[in-house]
């Protein structure tokens, strides 16, 4: 039974040892947390105010932090941004092409003359 006790394993599983892990768990996610947030502000703002702003918080209120930041941050990235409107300038782009060349078929003279023999 003392061979047991005194075991390697035992000596690692004290309540210190234990309370030790846990702070350099919690150490280590807190460290990831704020890699994570400042990657993902520099994707959402170019603010460079927001972005410190945003860094802060997650730094000094990281349980509450990270929730503020989550329901502050922009929606979209950069990215998303600048693609979403680029697609809207080529699509409002392509309707004003579409609808000027239906607008031109409608109103050509022979268009309706050779749609009538077609039809016949």
């Amino acid at each position: 039974m003392n061979a047991i006790l005194n075991s390697p394993i035992l000596t690692w599983l004290n309540p210190d040892m234990i309370i030790r892990w846990v702070i350099v768990y919690f150490f280590v996610v807190w460290f990831c947390l704020v890699v994570w947030v400042v990657r993902d502000v520099t994707n959402r703002t170019k603010s460079l105010i927001f972005q410190i702003i945003s860094i802060l918080l997650v730094l000094f209120f990281t349980p509450l932090g990270i929730f503020v930041y989550l329901l502050l941050r922009p929606q979209k990235t950069i990215f998303e941004q600048v693609f979403e409107d680029e697609f809207f300038r080529l699509d409002s782009e392509f309707q004003k092409e579409d609808s000027m060349k239906h607008k031109n078929r409608r109103s050509s003279p022979g268009m309706d003359i050779e749609h009538k023999k077609s039809v016949h």
